[in-house]
C-alpha cells in the first residue's frame, strides 16, 4: 500500500517541483508565465487533495462501501483536462504535450476524477519516458480505452457493468 501511495503522490509532486522551478528561474518569468504556473500549482494541490480522499476511499472499498461519482463526459473533455494539468510540467521539460481523440467518440458515463487520475498517471509516465528518450512530443492515446471498458463490464456493480456495456456498444457503432 505504501508503494502505491508514494507512486500516486509522485505525479502531483513532479508537477509542483517543475512549476516552482519555473517560478524561480532567472531571469524572472513573465506575469503570464507566473499566472500559468500558479494555475498548475493549484491543480496539483487539488490532485493531491483528491489522492488524500482516495486513501479514505480504500477503507470504504475494503468495507464494500466504495462508490463512484458517475456522470456523462466526453473523452475529449477528459483528455483536454489531463493535458491542461500537465502543460506546465511538459513545458518545463522542453516537451510539447498533445491530447488526441477521435472526433466521433461517444459520451461516457464515468467518474471524471478517477479517469483524470488514470490519465494523470499515463501522462506522468509519458513525460518521464519522453525526457529519458529525448522525445519532444508524447501523445495521450486512448487506444487502450476498449481494454478499460472491457474490465468495467466485469465489475461487480451492476450499474457500472450496464453503463460499460452501453459504452462498448456505442464505441463499436463508431468503428
Amino acid at each position: 500500500m505504501l508503494r502505491i501511495v508514494s507512486h500516486e503522490l509522485g505525479g502531483p509532486l513532479t508537477v509542483i517541483n517543475i512549476a516552482v522551478a519555473g517560478l524561480l528561474q532567472s531571469p524572472p518569468p513573465s506575469p503570464d508565465r507566473i499566472h500559468e504556473n500558479a494555475s498548475v500549482l493549484k491543480r496539483a494541490a487539488e490532485w493531491m487533495d483528491r489522492l488524500l480522499h482516495d486513501l479514505l476511499d480504500i477503507a470504504s472499498l475494503e468495507a464494500g462501501r466504495f462508490t463512484l461519482s458517475l456522470m456523462r463526459e466526453t473523452p475529449r473533455a477528459l483528455v483536454t483536462q489531463a493535458v491542461e494539468m500537465f502543460e506546465g510540467a511538459a513545458h518545463g521539460r522542453g516537451v510539447t504535450l498533445e491530447g488526441i481523440t477521435a472526433p466521433d467518440l461517444p459520451m461516457l458515463f464515468v467518474d471524471p476524477a478517477r479517469v483524470l487520475q488514470a490519465l494523470g498517471n499515463l501522462v506522468t509516465n509519458a513525460l518521464k519516458a519522453a525526457t529519458t528518450l529525448h522525445e519532444k512530443k508524447p501523445a495521450l492515446d486512448l487506444s487502450g480505452l476498449n481494454e478499460v471498458i472491457d474490465k468495467l463490464t466485469q465489475s461487480s456493480d451492476s450499474a457500472i457493468q450496464a453503463e460499460a456495456k452501453r459504452t462498448q456498444e456505442a464505441l463499436s457503432k463508431t468503428n
